[in-house]
């Protein structure tokens, strides 16, 4: 049933995943192209490792264990509101193409590392509010540093480490279970 209503581009409001999300399960020939809004929901975990999204993806008050969309292709509006990942978030090696959109990450509380490395965002980012409680590698300048368009893009007001350093970012990786 709630396979169906992913499958359709139906908003999911309220609802507790006891099993992982797995994006592979929805996918064809690699390519998701139902709109995702998932909202006021648990989930376990988020997986999509490269995967094409071209449609909008969107979590809102959600609580969420991990994220793993390592190497993946966004063509729409990403956005991760008002949540909490207790473990993880992966975004790297992937691609967020241009759009009229930004990628949006706003007022989230993340309680272990975040993972933007090697990803290229071809449009803004708004990456504003959020608590990084173990840190980020989001401006760590480093040789698969993150590239995102300064000028248009907006970071502020966030909490935590912003500049891992791939010494601390390991140690962390290494301590996650």
């Amino acid at each position: 049933m709630m396979k169906n209503k992913l499958i359709n581009g139906e908003v999911i409001d309220n609802f507790d995943f006891k099993e992982p999300l797995d994006f592979h399960d929805f996918a064809i020939d690699g390519k998701i192209t139902s709109e995702i809004i998932i909202m006021n929901s648990r989930l376990k975990q988020v997986k999509g490792e490269c995967l094409e999204f071209n449609t909008n993806v969107r979590f809102e008050n959600c609580e969420i264990e991990s994220i793993s969309f390592h190497g993946i292709k966004i063509n729409e509006l990403f956005t991760l509101k008002n949540c909490v990942i207790s473990n993880f978030m992966d975004l790297s090696c992937s691609r967020f193409e241009p759009n009229e959109n930004h990628f949006i990450i706003t007022n989230n509380n993340f309680n272990n590392v975040v993972t933007f490395e090697d990803c290229n965002f071809k449009s803004a980012v708004e990456i504003v509010g959020n608590n990084f409680n173990k840190g980020t590698d989001l401006n760590t300048v480093k040789q698969l540093g993150c590239y995102y368009p300064v000028k248009d893009s907006i970071i502020n007001n966030n909490k935590g480490n912003l500049k891992l350093t791939e010494k601390e970012e390991c140690v962390l990786w290494n301590n996650i279970a």
